[in-house]
């Protein structure tokens, strides 16, 4: 049977793995492959795109909104609080957590994360970069 997901492993201690644990995935024995548990980002919706900064993930979701987690320390989540650590804790994942507000009119298609700060690309940005670069005459 084939299931659709994400899977993270590796340094957990700030919630960047998203298993709810603050745990280390990876390091021991039984807690990989079937013993390794999907990131629950909520009821009906799956990954379409996923990146890492330096202890936080974001991800991009079938329904075209972002939900990230991990260490917020300087604003990376982009939620506009101060809660720190999402997905570190027991319950803070799936619909617990929330989607980021990146503005009503902003589709996002991909994302992008560095160290401590992530982008997306809209749709509408998109299509207008596809019509310039097609259009040298920029009409």
């Amino acid at each position: 049977m084939d299931f659709t997901g994400l899977k993270c492993w590796g340094t957990g201690d700030q919630g960047q793995l998203g298993l709810g644990d603050g745990n280390h995935s990876g390091d021991m024995g039984g807690e990989m492959g079937d013993y390794l548990p999907f990131v629950n980002v909520g009821s009906g919706l799956e990954v379409i795109e996923v990146y890492t900064g330096k202890q936080w993930t974001t991800s991009l979701l079938t329904d075209n909104q972002i939900k990230n987690w991990g260490e917020m320390d300087v604003g990376q989540l982009g939620y506009g609080d101060s809660t720190y650590n999402r997905g570190r804790l027991q319950g803070s994942m799936g619909n617990n957590l929330p989607f980021m507000n990146i503005g009503e009119d902003f589709i996002p298609i991909h994302i992008f994360a560095g160290d401590n700060h992530g982008c997306a690309i809209s749709i509408v940005l998109f299509y207008l970069i596809l019509f310039l670069f097609f259009n040298p005459f920029y009409q």
